[in-house]
């Protein structure tokens, strides 16, 4: 039976239920800021992979945090102790916000007596036989559809609210990062050249163009070993102010964000993370499958089947125009 909850329902614990990647959790939090301002006193949790959970953690919307393993619906055991763990938990209403089989039987091993999720039409793997709230969703982007399941309890019209903690000792961290390359006072790029380009000419190109034409320190992040690989040869190879991180955690990752002009990067995990933080980005989508991350800060999205190298050129002279300070500005202009 598919039906809508009464508007003045009011719910004491709410679940909210997304595993998955980096950009599939920061689209979530849109939904989970909206239940928090729809319900100040609901106890509100979220269950996602424990690798995500520094993530979230100290995020004002939430409560508490419930994890598994990436694989739990695999082993029986592992079942059993995210069984425990949800029923610790109680929730009398549940959002099924990926629209997969482990999410809509996670939201039925919880106990919610109301469990929304997606349509048939809208879901995988016949996971909305085990959802009793089915939602026909009508958009296309992730973030717009996991929204829409908040009609069913009446909340509509919501803004884009990422709201990312700010952690004090991750920020204290990155202020340490910055100082170790000697940018704790100095304007600098974050690149993130990852491997859905491995095309080492390419980034060198556009780092080439951006030390000469506006001479910005730039740092190079990566996600695996060969990212690290490409990140160092491209430090070696280019002359100029480049220097390549440490690897970083998640929260450490979205501390630092908050620190740098713009972020360049071809992953959709770590765009969605800079988004997330307000960092001005320039996403370089390698898939006409891709969604672009939601943020009212200057972006550009570039789709490069279709776009010429020049244009990722403008695209990062706009955002440098607008983000640099002034004075810097100056500085630069009469440098030339």
């Amino acid at each position: 039976m598919t039906f809508r909850l009464e508007y003045k329902y009011q719910p004491k614990r709410i679940l909210l239920i997304q595993f998955g990647s980096v950009a599939e959790v920061v689209q979530s939090l849109p939904v989970l800021n909206a239940l928090r301002l729809r319900y100040p006193l609901a106890e509100i949790a979220f269950l996602l992979e424990s690798g995500m959970t520094s993530l979230l953690t100290r995020h004002p919307a939430l409560d508490r945090l419930i994890f598994a393993k990436s694989n739990w619906y695999k082993s029986l055991e592992q079942m059993k102790l995210l069984k425990k763990r949800l029923h610790a938990f109680t929730p009398d209403l549940c959002f099924e916000l990926e629209g997969t089989l482990r999410g809509a039987l996670a939201a039925w091993m919880s106990g919610a007596k109301h469990r929304v999720g997606f349509s048939r039409k809208n879901s995988v793997h016949a996971s909305w036989l085990l959802n009793n709230i089915r939602h026909i969703s009508v958009k296309t982007h992730p973030l717009d559809r996991k929204l829409e399941l908040l009609e069913e309890v009446g909340i509509v019209g919501t803004s884009i609210n990422y709201d990312l903690p700010s952690v004090p000792h991750e920020n204290e961290a990155a202020v340490k990062i910055c100082r170790s390359f000697d940018l704790q006072d100095t304007p600098f790029l974050l690149v993130h050249a990852s491997e859905g380009i491995p095309d080492t000419n390419l980034w060198r190109q556009i780092i080439d163009y951006l030390l000469a034409k506006w001479n910005i320190p730039t740092l190079l992040m990566y996600q695996n070993d060969a990212e690290q690989r490409l990140a160092e040869d491209l430090a070696h190879n280019i002359s100029g102010a480049v220097g390549v991180l440490p690897k970083l955690s998640l929260s450490l990752t979205a501390a630092l964000m908050r620190r740098p002009l713009f972020f360049l990067s071809a992953s959709t995990d770590s765009l969605y993370l800079a988004s997330a933080t307000g960092l001005p980005c320039v996403g370089l989508l390698d898939s006409p499958k891709t969604f672009p991350p939601i943020n009212d800060r200057l972006s550009h999205w570039i789709k490069l089947s279709m776009s010429p190298v020049t244009d990722i050129f403008d695209a990062c002279d706009i955002l440098l125009e607008e983000q640099l300070p002034r004075e810097f500005s100056d500085q630069k202009a009469a440098e030339k």
